[in-house]
């Protein structure tokens, strides 16, 4: 008789580790790929336009981070992106810059009160809230536009400019912002007890209401920070293109979902890492980058972002089912 030995062997230290860094290991071998691939990807102008280019999803992903770890998502997040842009563009020249800046940011808080109340408090599910939202936005600046373009008119005058396309040593003003919200983010949700809260929130809604927590305040809050973010992504992309069109931010909420899922951040709640879904932003953009490069056309990254998303859900159910909790 054979007696099988049910325990499993230890993984060896190699295999550790790849497992562990599967993620930022995936990043250098496309790099080290379009490197060789292509002839000015190591530039440094074109890793300064990729680090452009990341940055304002970059941003918008941080607190999409908190609101998928929470247990929801946002769709919204393109629209808020797109709203801040037209009301600190359009409304520069009329009452200043300033003035424009702060009001864009205070109607996107006021959508992700709405959009976080409607989730958290009446307990309506959160795609079917931030779809329905994004299509209204759409809406009402496709009425107040009427599908016009809108400008600054000394783009090269004001001080709104450093936003977008201000640099510090050399290296760009966004490209900062977005490892400083990025540290913010991620050690506020490991070393705080609201974070250990927004986990708790996504990861075990039973055990929430039984602890104290109000996982309604925690469910609004990650959409006000979702907002907030929003607004200051449209801030760097109204800042850097200086001008409003209604698909500016087309998609944008779909690339940052595709990063923070790139990232590891489960689709049912209850842990991921803002740094991960950092390391997903600049994959996604490194991709986009590194195809247009190769001459294929730009909505080839349409593509690639649907078969991110497919396989990274599909390995997300694997591993739950493993798990025990599908």
């Amino acid at each position: 008789m054979f007696v099988m030995n049910s325990e499993k062997k230890p993984r060896s230290k190699l295999a550790r580790f790849v497992s562990n860094h599967a993620l930022l290991i995936g990043f250098f071998v496309i790099i080290i790929f379009f490197s060789l691939a292509t002839n000015n990807f190591w530039s440094k102008a074109n890793l300064l336009l990729l680090l452009r280019q990341a940055c304002v999803v970059g941003i918008a992903a941080c607190a999409m981070t908190y609101v998928f770890i929470a247990g929801n998502m946002d769709l919204s997040v393109g629209a808020l992106i797109t709203l801040s842009v037209l009301i600190s563009v359009d409304l520069h020249d009329k009452i200043g810059p300033l003035p424009s800046i702060l009001l864009a940011i205070a109607c996107c808080i006021v959508i992700g009160i709405i959009n976080g109340f409607i989730v958290g408090y009446l307990k309506v599910h959160s795609m079917i809230v931030t779809l329905g939202m994004m299509m209204i936005l759409r809406g009402v600046m496709l009425l107040y536009t009427g599908g016009q373009l809108t400008w600054v008119d000394n783009p090269n005058e004001t001080w709104f400019s450093i936003f977008g396309r201000g640099t510090v040593l050399g290296i760009p003003f966004p490209a900062i912002m977005l490892f400083v919200f990025v540290i913010i983010f991620e050690l506020v949700l490991k070393k705080t007890t609201f974070g250990i809260k927004v986990q708790a929130t996504g990861g075990n809604p039973n055990a929430v209401k039984y602890s104290g927590i109000d996982d309604r305040k925690i469910v609004l809050i990650t959409f006000i920070f979702s907002a907030l973010m929003s607004a200051i992504a449209g801030l760097v992309m109204g800042s850097r293109t200086m001008k409003f069109q209604i698909e500016i931010a087309f998609g944008h909420e779909f690339s940052a979902i595709s990063a923070v899922i790139l990232g590891g951040t489960s689709l049912s709640g209850g842990f991921g890492s803002v740094y991960k879904t950092l390391i997903g932003v600049l994959i996604m953009a490194s991709l986009y980058n590194g195809f247009l490069m190769l001459g294929l056309p730009y909505y080839f990254q349409w593509i690639v972002q649907g078969v991110v998303i497919l396989i990274m859900v599909g390995f997300d159910v694997l591993t739950k089912k493993k798990e025990g909790s599908l």
